[in-house]
């Protein structure tokens, strides 16, 4: 499963108790930086280089500051601490909810690898290619 995947099963699973804020933020923070992968890919399979690498240098910013800087300091911040005091009564959604948010993290911790390994073989080889599709 990607972390887009992830990241809407995730949402789901928070509108689904009620936490509607919770859920919409995780897939603003997770969605946003996809735009420019997404352009930057197209960017690629046109020849456009130059476009190509600045895209993929605004998609690696995005997703470093969205995914690994505003989602754990201020959404999982949010539910881990701040819920607690505000509930009277912690809901039993709770425990599975801040699970969910907190493996969403560890794959964007994976992904974010990925993304620093594209970044080296650029700098290196001066080509980049999805790693993923690497055959051994």
């Amino acid at each position: 499963m990607n972390v887009s995947g992830f990241s809407s099963a995730a949402a789901a699973a928070a509108a689904g108790c009620r936490y509607w804020r919770v859920g919409s933020i995780v897939m603003l923070l997770n969605d946003a930086a996809d735009i420019f992968m997404e352009a930057a890919k197209v960017a690629k399979y046109c020849r456009r280089e130059g476009l190509a690498l600045a895209l993929f240098v605004a998609f690696a910013t995005a997703f470093l500051l969205l995914r690994l800087g505003w989602f754990p300091f201020m959404v999982i911040h949010s539910t881990l601490f701040e819920a607690p005091a505000a509930l009277p009564h912690w809901p039993a959604q709770y425990y599975s909810l801040n699970a969910l948010l907190l493996v969403l993290l560890a794959l964007n911790c994976y992904w974010f690898r990925l993304v620093l390994r594209i970044a080296l073989m650029k700098l290196r080889t001066g080509d980049a290619h999805d790693v993923r599709e690497e055959s051994e």
